[in-house]
């Protein structure tokens, strides 16, 4: 494989996989404590600091975590569509 290619494919994968764990992350983050809608939104004024830290922590979690993991993924996949091609082409 190319090293600037894969370089720049595990650099998109760690951004589009931080970029949607962001996104769904902050989906929940000013929702009220057992909310069963998605629509019951809160000012943050009024969420207790706590809860709020906490929550501002998981989202940074968990978009960290997907950055480490969407290029382990990706990377994964093109070492398998490397080894399928090479296969195709040695019968």
């Amino acid at each position: 494989m190319d090293a600037p290619f894969l370089v720049v494919s595990l650099a998109m994968a760690a951004l589009v996989g931080g970029g949607i764990a962001w996104k769904y992350a902050t989906y929940n983050l000013y929702r009220r404590a057992g909310a069963e809608w998605a629509t019951d939104e809160i000012a943050p004024e009024r969420i207790n600091r706590r809860l709020l830290a906490r929550r501002k922590r998981h989202r940074l979690q968990i978009t960290v975590m997907s950055a480490l993991m969407g290029p382990v993924l990706v990377y994964g996949l093109l070492m398998l569509i490397g080894i399928v091609i090479e296969y195709a082409y040695t019968r």
